[in-house]
């Protein structure tokens, strides 16, 4: 379950991809969060950032 639905970062939530494969679905998913999100709340997700 990806970690923008609650999943959590543990090593049984991970997947193995090529690097091919991570971009287009790292790109794929990125571009469908930032349409329904607020930037602040996008780089939260993505980056686990804290913005004051």
């Amino acid at each position: 379950m990806p970690r923008s639905k609650g999943g959590d970062n543990t090593y049984k939530n991970k997947q193995l991809l090529h690097r091919h494969c991570h971009d287009s679905k790292t790109a794929s998913r990125q571009k469908d969060i930032s349409q329904n999100l607020s930037h602040r709340t996008y780089l939260k997700i993505i980056y686990g950032l804290t913005i004051c």
